[in-house]
């Protein structure tokens, strides 16, 4: 009798575990979520509506790696969105090493979360046919 309670207890335990895992955003699937019109599109979008700071030397140059997740609806959830990595580059007389890296300002972090998560409604990843969440990585490059 006690053997096939732990067993019962055992394949519970599995299902749920098999349940939250479905409900995870994937890193590999069979169609990639994509932008409608494609990345160049995204990227003009990201251009267009992505607001610098007003004073140009508060400005920065560099690239940063944007994670975030499309969820099976299409849409981008700002919460999802977070920096991975980022390169500034830093050239002036305070910085001892000219061209080196520095974290970009947390506003520049802020702004592409919002700008992403008030896209338009992307076409979502789909695996065996089925839309799903899918995590995406994007490389975004500033220049004064």
């Amino acid at each position: 009798m006690k053997v096939l309670i732990v067993v019962l207890g055992i394949l519970s335990i599995s299902h749920r575990v098999f349940s939250q895992a479905e409900e995870k955003p994937f890193v590999i699937v069979e169609t990639t979520a994509e932008f409608p019109g494609g990345a160049q599109k995204l990227y003009e979008f990201i251009g267009k509506n992505f607001e610098l700071p007003k004073s140009r030397k508060d400005r920065v140059e560099g690239k940063m790696y944007v994670e975030f997740i499309v969820s099976a609806d299409g849409h981008i959830y700002q919460d999802s969105v977070r920096v991975i990595n980022s390169e500034k580059i830093v050239e002036n007389e305070q910085n001892p090493f000219p061209g080196g890296s520095q974290i970009f300002p947390e506003y520049y972090k802020s702004e592409i979360a919002r700008v992403l998560s008030s896209s338009p409604q992307w076409i979502p990843g789909k695996r065996r046919e089925i839309p799903i969440g899918q995590r995406m990585v994007l490389p975004i490059t500033f220049r004064k």
